[in-house]
């Protein structure tokens, strides 16, 4: 491994939008570190979804192929009241090619996948167990230090980018404020070996106890995703959410078959800024949205493809930095409201209670008319961001 150097960019944070930042910076001849302080990835995956602008950036650092041949493709989701079908989406008769479809892929492959990459551009980029403590400025570069193996280390770098997740420390060293708004929303959810019968389709039943969806994954398996708002005593464990499951649709989740189970609250947190002096945010530091529609993962790789454009034009003196950053300042947190406000509507349809039966009948009207229905195929699948 390289020596404890200095570099132009500095990552912290090895999630997937780290990664894919550091292929990206790499692929334009830019070197760069990513700093991560786990000494492994994490196998757990609440992120399954990927979109068609989010395959596109991938596919621009070359992992598209190997992410298409492990992934699930949805080319249609079926929409039910109840057990009562209303209606149905297709992605294939709406989208352009290539990607004409939305893909699952747990988010541990799909990091698996970046993180290999990133070795083939550059086996010492990533750097396991170095823990950032902080930076300061110095003349025109940053100061950044870290816990390290060896003890702490202090690396000079130009420019310092936070993809260190939602309670990002890089974003409170550089002092930028974040908003959160908590919902009230709880949702369970699990991987069972998939007795559905849907095959490659995405189901959303509505439902006077809140939504429940239902997605394809590989190796066989499906994942049910249940809001809890009518039945916040449901225990937490693989038997009481697949007698959920079973009580509300009429479909089948083995419990002895669940590979994971586990709960989350709905969350929306976005940075008041993304860049400070040579501080950028990009990912999770940068923005947090509801998981309803499984679009944060994917804002966040379309921002970090743009971020390097930025960086690349900055560094290359092609384009001024205080032209570039504040263009990409704009831009994300642009995506990231629209996202956000997205993600409020599927959270409020997805919602029980006595006005369940006129959303049913709203998501039908909107599913039966051609152009309501295109217009939801392409806000789903985030066309236009």
């Amino acid at each position: 491994m390289k020596p404890y150097s200095d570099v132009p960019v500095l990552i912290v944070g090895g999630g997937p939008v780290g990664l894919f930042l550091a292929c990206a910076l790499l692929t334009r001849g830019i070197e760069c570190v990513v700093s991560e302080k786990r000494p492994s990835r994490a196998l757990h995956s609440r992120a399954i979804g990927l979109h068609p602008p989010g395959l596109t950036a991938l596919a621009s650092v070359g992992v598209a192929d190997e992410i298409l041949r492990r992934g699930v493709p949805i080319r249609r989701a079926q929409g039910f009241f109840g057990r009562s079908p209303i209606g149905h989406m297709s992605f294939a008769e709406t989208l352009p090619p290539p990607f004409d479809f939305a893909l699952t892929l747990p988010q541990s492959e799909t990091e698996a996948l970046l993180e290999h990459r990133l070795g083939e551009l550059d086996p010492d980029a990533l750097r396991r167990g170095e823990e950032y403590i902080g930076h300061r400025p110095t003349d025109d570069a940053l100061e950044v230090s870290h816990i390290t193996p060896s003890g702490v280390r202090t690396r000079r770098v130009r420019y310092l980018i936070g993809c260190d997740g939602g309670n990002s420390r890089v974003r409170e060293q550089a002092g930028i404020p974040c908003r959160l708004r908590e919902y009230p929303d709880r949702y369970a959810m699990g991987d069972f070996a998939d007795t559905s019968g849907f095959g490659d389709e995405a189901a959303l039943f509505l439902t006077p106890d809140g939504i429940t969806e239902s997605f394809p994954l590989p190796g066989g398996m499906r994942r049910w995703v249940v809001h809890l708002g009518g039945t916040s005593d449901l225990p937490e464990s693989a038997d009481a959410l697949s007698a959920e499951i079973h009580r509300r649709t009429g479909r089948a989740a083995l419990p002895e078959t669940c590979a994971m189970h586990s709960r989350f609250r709905v969350r929306d947190r976005r940075a008041a800024r993304l860049v400070a002096g040579n501080v950028l945010l990009a990912g999770d530091a940068a923005h947090v949205c509801s998981p309803m529609g499984g679009q944060g993962m994917n804002c966040g790789l379309i921002g970090a493809a743009r971020l390097a454009d930025a960086l690349a034009s900055a560094l290359s003196g092609r384009r001024a930095a205080d032209e570039a950053f504040p263009e990409y300042d704009r831009e994300q947190r642009r995506r990231a409201r629209i996202v956000a406000d997205r993600a409020h509507f599927n959270t409020w349809m997805g919602r029980g209670g006595p006005t369940t039966t006129p959303r049913a009948l709203l998501m039908a009207v909107l599913l039966r008319t051609r152009p309501t229905h295109d217009l939801l195929a392409r806000v789903f699948t985030m066309q236009g961001l």
